[in-house]
């Protein structure tokens, strides 16, 4: 038996596809299906369905329709051969259309096994691409939110290791900063939304500034911290 594997925008093109290069009716083709097609998400290209055709030797007639291989389905928490779930694909395809608008290289190891789905970004477009003030990361991460969420995923992370270092040191910078300010004036500053993490990198570097105290506010997404001049009340919050 010669496997032999074509394409199509569905899996009856597919079908339709191998009878023509085989010189077959289409009703006689024998074949696997190995993925069927998955529309496109936000603007990136969908995938086609593949099929792989079972072929006789030459000189040797094809068994009946009646004799057509069942479609096996694939083990629980397999993925289907030479594709991954679309989601992932999806995700894969807009780094990739990242790294070359910057022109420069961009791994992605993806683990979606859990919640939040964490991207691990490496390579030199991170720098490129990702200012220590977080707002392209923010956008990309809302990005990647959008397509999971048609799958029910809730949350996402994306950790970059030199944009990480680089955004710990520009966040204790900011931090001493603004703690400065308020010494000098006695007004509360605050900076933007931040994850758990970095509230934390905040709250450890307003401890370098004897006079000034943080408390974080706010919920969910919107959670930030508050710096104030010790002795001034502010609404204590857990961080």
């Amino acid at each position: 038996m010669i496997d032999r594997v074509f394409e199509g925008d569905s899996v009856a093109a597919a079908v339709d596809a191998a009878a023509r290069a085989l010189g077959l009716a289409s009703e006689r083709v024998r074949y696997v299906v190995l993925a069927r097609e998955a529309g496109g998400r936000l603007g990136l290209a969908g995938t086609k369905a593949r099929i792989a055709v079972l072929a006789q030797s030459a000189g040797t007639p094809l068994p009946a329709p009646t004799q057509r291989l069942p479609e096996q389905p694939a083990p629980i928490g397999a993925e289907t051969p030479d594709q991954e779930e679309p989601r992932v694909e999806d995700i894969r395809r807009m780094f990739e259309a990242l790294g070359a608008a910057v022109g420069k290289p961009l791994v992605l190891d993806l683990d979606d096994e859990l919640e939040p789905v964490i991207l691990r970004l490496d390579g030199p477009a991170c720098d490129a691409l990702f200012d220590e003030d977080g707002e392209a990361l923010r956008a990309v991460e809302h990005v990647v939110g959008r397509i999971l969420a048609a799958d029910g995923i809730a949350s996402a992370r994306i950790e970059c290791a030199t944009y990480r270092t680089r955004r710990e040191a520009w966040l204790r910078a900011r931090t001493l900063e603004l703690g400065r300010q308020v010494l000098a004036d006695g007004e509360t500053r605050e900076l933007e939304p931040l994850n758990a993490y970095e509230r934390r990198i905040v709250h450890t570097a307003a401890t370098e500034l004897p006079g000034v105290r943080s408390v974080s506010v706010g919920e969910r997404s919107e959670r930030r911290v508050t710096l104030f001049a010790a002795g001034r009340v502010v609404a204590p919050e857990q961080a």
